[in-house]
Protein backbone atom coordinates (compact mmCIF):
# COMPACT_ATOMS: atom_id res chain seq x y z
CA UNK A 1 0.00 0.00 0.00
CA UNK A 2 1.38 3.38 -1.15
CA UNK A 3 2.59 5.78 1.71
CA UNK A 4 2.11 2.79 4.38
CA UNK A 5 4.71 2.64 7.11
CA UNK A 6 6.32 -0.27 8.22
CA UNK A 7 6.87 -0.97 11.84
CA UNK A 8 9.97 -2.92 13.24
CA UNK A 9 9.39 -6.30 14.30
CA UNK A 10 10.48 -7.07 18.21
CA UNK A 11 10.89 -10.79 18.74
CA UNK A 12 9.97 -11.59 22.44
CA UNK A 13 11.59 -14.82 23.83
CA UNK A 14 10.80 -14.59 27.37
CA UNK A 15 12.51 -17.68 28.01
CA UNK A 16 15.98 -16.56 26.47
CA UNK A 17 15.32 -13.30 28.28
CA UNK A 18 15.40 -15.13 31.66
CA UNK A 19 18.34 -17.33 31.20
CA UNK A 20 20.70 -14.52 29.06
CA UNK A 21 21.58 -12.71 32.84
CA UNK A 22 22.48 -15.39 34.59
CA UNK A 23 24.27 -16.64 31.89
CA UNK A 24 25.96 -13.05 30.90
CA UNK A 25 27.17 -13.32 35.10
CA UNK A 26 28.50 -16.66 34.69
CA UNK A 27 30.73 -14.86 31.60
CA UNK A 28 31.52 -12.27 33.62
CA UNK A 29 32.79 -14.28 36.29
CA UNK A 30 35.27 -16.64 33.97
CA UNK A 31 36.62 -13.22 32.46
CA UNK A 32 37.67 -11.90 35.53
CA UNK A 33 39.54 -15.21 36.71
CA UNK A 34 41.05 -15.04 33.38
CA UNK A 35 43.02 -11.50 34.80
CA UNK A 36 46.25 -12.20 36.38
CA UNK A 37 45.68 -9.08 38.22
CA UNK A 38 41.51 -8.73 38.93
CA UNK A 39 41.51 -12.29 38.94
CA UNK A 40 43.79 -12.70 42.44
CA UNK A 41 41.16 -10.79 44.35
CA UNK A 42 38.02 -11.92 46.27
CA UNK A 43 34.90 -11.22 45.86
CA UNK A 44 31.61 -11.40 47.47
CA UNK A 45 28.05 -9.84 46.77
CA UNK A 46 26.73 -6.95 48.25
CA UNK A 47 23.81 -4.64 48.10
CA UNK A 48 25.83 -1.52 49.55
CA UNK A 49 25.98 0.87 46.39
CA UNK A 50 28.91 2.75 47.74
CA UNK A 51 31.16 5.00 48.41
CA UNK A 52 33.55 2.54 49.81
CA UNK A 53 35.86 3.83 52.30
CA UNK A 54 39.74 2.45 51.40
CA UNK A 55 41.50 4.81 54.10
CA UNK A 56 40.65 5.81 57.54
CA UNK A 57 41.00 8.63 59.16
CA UNK A 58 42.44 11.26 58.99
CA UNK A 59 43.03 11.10 55.39
CA UNK A 60 39.63 8.62 54.12
CA UNK A 61 39.74 8.16 50.67
CA UNK A 62 36.18 6.89 48.91
CA UNK A 63 35.47 5.50 45.92
CA UNK A 64 32.07 5.14 44.44
CA UNK A 65 30.54 2.27 42.56
CA UNK A 66 30.67 2.86 39.05
CA UNK A 67 28.59 1.25 36.51
CA UNK A 68 30.57 -0.66 33.16
CA UNK A 69 28.98 -0.46 29.86
CA UNK A 70 29.76 -3.72 27.20
CA UNK A 71 28.47 -3.42 24.29
CA UNK A 72 28.75 -6.48 22.19
CA UNK A 73 28.67 -7.18 18.73
CA UNK A 74 27.51 -10.05 17.42
CA UNK A 75 26.51 -10.89 13.49
CA UNK A 76 22.99 -11.32 12.63
CA UNK A 77 24.31 -14.33 10.15
CA UNK A 78 25.25 -16.16 13.73
CA UNK A 79 22.10 -15.64 14.83
CA UNK A 80 20.11 -16.37 11.98
CA UNK A 81 22.28 -19.73 11.82
CA UNK A 82 22.31 -20.79 15.28
CA UNK A 83 26.13 -21.12 15.85
CA UNK A 84 26.07 -20.83 19.75
CA UNK A 85 29.84 -21.65 19.69
CA UNK A 86 30.88 -18.66 17.56
CA UNK A 87 28.39 -16.63 19.92
CA UNK A 88 30.03 -17.68 23.32
CA UNK A 89 33.55 -16.83 21.64
CA UNK A 90 32.43 -13.10 20.52
CA UNK A 91 30.74 -12.38 23.77
CA UNK A 92 33.87 -13.86 26.14
CA UNK A 93 36.13 -12.07 23.52
CA UNK A 94 34.57 -8.75 23.55
CA UNK A 95 33.43 -8.84 27.44
CA UNK A 96 37.00 -9.80 28.14
CA UNK A 97 38.31 -6.70 26.20
CA UNK A 98 36.04 -4.15 27.54
CA UNK A 99 35.07 -5.55 31.43
CA UNK A 100 38.41 -6.83 32.68
CA UNK A 101 39.78 -3.15 30.80
CA UNK A 102 37.11 -1.01 33.17
CA UNK A 103 37.63 -3.14 36.18
CA UNK A 104 41.52 -2.82 35.78
CA UNK A 105 41.56 0.83 35.40
CA UNK A 106 39.17 1.58 38.54
CA UNK A 107 41.19 -0.95 40.67
CA UNK A 108 44.38 0.86 39.72
CA UNK A 109 42.93 4.57 40.09
CA UNK A 110 41.70 3.49 43.51
CA UNK A 111 45.19 2.15 44.16
CA UNK A 112 46.64 5.08 43.80
CA UNK A 113 44.65 7.33 45.30
CA UNK A 114 44.98 5.18 48.38
CA UNK A 115 48.95 4.76 47.96
CA UNK A 116 49.01 8.72 47.81
CA UNK A 117 47.09 9.17 51.03
CA UNK A 118 48.86 6.67 52.77
CA UNK A 119 52.05 8.48 52.45
CA UNK A 120 53.58 5.42 50.57
CA UNK A 121 54.94 6.71 47.20
CA UNK A 122 58.56 6.71 46.25
CA UNK A 123 59.82 10.48 44.61
CA UNK A 124 62.92 9.56 42.29
CA UNK A 125 63.36 12.96 42.00
CA UNK A 126 63.64 13.52 38.43
CA UNK A 127 66.61 10.63 38.59
CA UNK A 128 66.52 7.47 36.41
CA UNK A 129 64.69 4.40 37.91
CA UNK A 130 67.42 2.78 40.12
CA UNK A 131 67.29 -0.51 41.79
CA UNK A 132 67.76 1.20 45.52
CA UNK A 133 64.27 2.61 44.23
CA UNK A 134 62.70 -0.87 44.55
CA UNK A 135 64.48 -1.53 47.55
CA UNK A 136 62.43 1.42 48.95
CA UNK A 137 59.42 0.58 47.78
CA UNK A 138 59.53 -3.29 49.14
CA UNK A 139 60.86 -0.97 52.52
CA UNK A 140 57.69 1.11 52.40
CA UNK A 141 55.10 -1.75 52.26
CA UNK A 142 53.75 -4.04 54.40
CA UNK A 143 54.45 -7.79 53.57
CA UNK A 144 52.91 -10.50 55.44
CA UNK A 145 53.99 -14.11 55.71
CA UNK A 146 52.40 -17.28 55.33
CA UNK A 147 51.74 -20.35 57.90
CA UNK A 148 54.96 -21.44 57.60
CA UNK A 149 56.92 -18.44 57.84
CA UNK A 150 57.76 -17.47 54.37
CA UNK A 151 57.21 -13.82 52.86
CA UNK A 152 54.62 -13.19 50.95
CA UNK A 153 55.93 -10.75 48.53
CA UNK A 154 53.43 -8.39 46.91
CA UNK A 155 52.36 -8.09 43.39
CA UNK A 156 53.74 -5.47 41.57
CA UNK A 157 52.03 -3.11 38.64
CA UNK A 158 54.07 -1.24 36.16
CA UNK A 159 53.08 -0.20 32.52
CA UNK A 160 55.18 -2.42 30.09
CA UNK A 161 58.35 0.64 29.77
CA UNK A 162 58.75 0.91 33.15
CA UNK A 163 59.10 -3.31 33.50
CA UNK A 164 61.62 -3.60 30.78
CA UNK A 165 63.27 -0.69 32.80
CA UNK A 166 63.09 -2.78 35.73
CA UNK A 167 63.99 -6.17 34.37
CA UNK A 168 67.50 -4.73 32.96
CA UNK A 169 68.62 -3.39 36.30
CA UNK A 170 71.22 -5.48 37.84
CA UNK A 171 71.43 -5.12 42.02
CA UNK A 172 75.48 -4.43 43.25
CA UNK A 173 76.26 -6.51 45.48
CA UNK A 174 75.76 -3.78 48.09
CA UNK A 175 72.15 -3.57 46.52
CA UNK A 176 71.70 -7.33 47.19
CA UNK A 177 73.21 -7.35 51.40
CA UNK A 178 70.62 -4.12 51.60
CA UNK A 179 67.51 -5.97 49.88
CA UNK A 180 68.38 -9.15 52.15
CA UNK A 181 68.56 -6.91 55.22
CA UNK A 182 64.75 -5.22 54.43
CA UNK A 183 63.62 -8.68 53.90
CA UNK A 184 65.24 -9.78 56.69
CA UNK A 185 63.97 -7.64 59.17
CA UNK A 186 60.39 -7.94 57.60
CA UNK A 187 60.26 -11.47 58.41
CA UNK A 188 61.52 -10.99 61.74
CA UNK A 189 58.91 -8.25 62.58
CA UNK A 190 55.94 -10.85 61.85
CA UNK A 191 57.53 -13.07 63.94
CA UNK A 192 57.21 -10.94 66.28
CA UNK A 193 53.42 -9.65 65.36
CA UNK A 194 52.90 -13.61 65.37
CA UNK A 195 54.06 -14.25 69.03
CA UNK A 196 52.66 -11.09 70.72
CA UNK A 197 48.58 -12.51 68.45
CA UNK A 198 49.46 -15.78 70.59
CA UNK A 199 50.57 -14.28 73.57
CA UNK A 200 46.87 -11.94 73.66
CA UNK A 201 44.81 -15.48 73.37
Amino acid sequence: MAGAQIEPVRFELPGYIRCLGPFVQAVNRAVVSSSPLIGEIAERPTRHRGPIRNAPQPNPVEHRSEPLTINYEVSFDIIRNGQVEAFVELLIQQANEQFIGGLERQFIRAAQDVTHASGRVIDANGEPLSFDHVIDLVESVEISSDESGALRMPTIMMNPETRKIVERLQPTPEQHDRLNAVLRKKHEENLRNRKTRRIGR
